[in-house]
């Protein structure tokens, strides 16, 4: 087949192995040349993509353009409201290993982790 190219790509620099050149040209860029292009003006931390600079900035600005249409509650990031909303609709896809009790927030289920069970450590 014309322009046919291997089923993975190793890594030079490491042990992994990706399925298409892009993923390991980006696992190389990331991780191993550090190559963060993107600059914060406004504090200085670097980036890897333009997306996640464009996601870090209303770190500064304050800005809050994702309402909640249940409570109106405002959120700087998309996926924010997203977690949000995961309320409204009673998502509990945070479930302890050790008793059972499911929680809406990672964070609420690392807390019960402290809290109830602290001799397990977290999966």
């Amino acid at each position: 087949v014309h322009g046919e190219e291997p089923l993975s790509f190793p890594c030079t620099m490491c042990e992994r192995i990706f399925e298409t050149r892009r993923t390991l040209t980006i696992h190389r860029r990331k991780e191993h040349l550090k190559d963060y292009r993107y600059e914060c003006q406004c504090c200085g931390q670097k980036f890897f993509t333009r997306f996640a600079l464009n996601n870090h900035m209303p770190t500064h600005t304050g800005e809050r353009n994702f309402k909640c249409k249940v409570c109106e509650k405002c959120y700087p990031r998309l996926k924010t409201l997203k977690d949000h909303m995961r309320i409204h609709t009673n998502d509990r896809r945070y479930r302890c290993h050790v008793c059972g009790q499911a929680f809406i927030q990672n964070c609420s289920l690392k807390g019960h982790m402290k809290s109830q069970h602290p001799e397990y450590e977290m999966r």
